[in-house]
């Protein structure tokens, strides 16, 4: 049986809290929901923001804004940001420095951030002020949308083009190929940027459901492996119906 994402979080937490960012796009705050509601079970758990998220809503049991007070810290799923815009429906973020001090307290077992925003795409690059991962950070996991694959480079698929094409090299109009994909991936320019040195990086590849049959998993892991070893887990899901297709996990050399 396939783990789930949360029970291969949960072994990296031993005797102290995680702190856990999630950056890159196609699907990222749905993961952070579902993941939140699966530790739950055992732990609380704060979701926040370094940047912006739309309203969490439904999927905590309490919401906070400036101040967590003492009856945040039961066993519940908490939200936790700055302040509200209704007309867009957006909450921003606390500070790194905060929560750094949130993690110290220990107060939280489990503390997940979205560490930057992709406008809905399932694919981006980051602009020179992203990501905003906190130093702090115990995993790191790169979210990208499979239905980016195989497309041709426009603003329908890709959040930030004009980075995009400075890090991987390819135009407007062309295609979005494997190779594209993992080159994003493998530069310091690209999603290994600002990820801690002593960070766990997990890559999540959602909508898997809707990769063509002719993909080859194991050649993409096989590629990705062989040009950085930073990716702890490679792991293809479908976040939505919260399903575990494929999990590879980085042979140790």
């Amino acid at each position: 049986m396939k783990k789930h994402l949360s029970e291969i979080i949960k072994e990296e937490k031993k005797n102290k809290n995680l702190l856990i960012s999630l950056v890159g796009g196609g699907g990222k705050t749905t993961t952070i929901y579902q993941v939140a509601k699966a530790l739950n079970e055992v732990d609380n758990v704060l979701i926040t923001s370094t940047t912006a998220m739309f309203h969490p809503k439904e999927h905590v049991d309490e919401i906070y804004f400036k101040h967590l007070p003492n009856k945040a810290y039961a066993h519940q799923i908490i939200g936790f940001y700055t302040r509200f815009d209704e007309e867009k429906n957006k909450v921003y973020g606390i500070s790194s420095e905060e929560l750094h001090t949130i993690k110290s307290d220990y107060k939280f077992s489990y503390i997940l951030n979205e560490a930057d925003g992709s406008r809905r795409k399932p694919l981006k690059c980051y602009a020179d002020h992203e990501p905003v991962i906190p130093r702090e950070t115990d995993i790191v996991i790169v979210v990208i949308g499979a239905d980016a694959f195989n497309q041709v480079l426009s603003s329908d698929y890709v959040f930030r083009i004009k980075e995009f094409s400075q890090v991987t090299g390819l135009n407007e109009g062309e295609l979005v190929t494997d190779e594209v994909i993992i080159k994003l991936l493998t530069s310091e320019l690209g999603f290994l940027k600002a990820i801690p040195d002593n960070a766990k990086a997990y890559l999540l590849i959602n909508k898997s459901d809707c990769l063509e049959k002719v993909f080859d998993k194991q050649a993409f892991k096989d590629k990705l492996f062989s040009q950085t070893d930073k990716y702890d887990y490679l792991i293809f899901a479908e976040m939505k119906e919260n399903k575990i297709i494929d999990i590879y996990k980085k042979t140790p050399k």
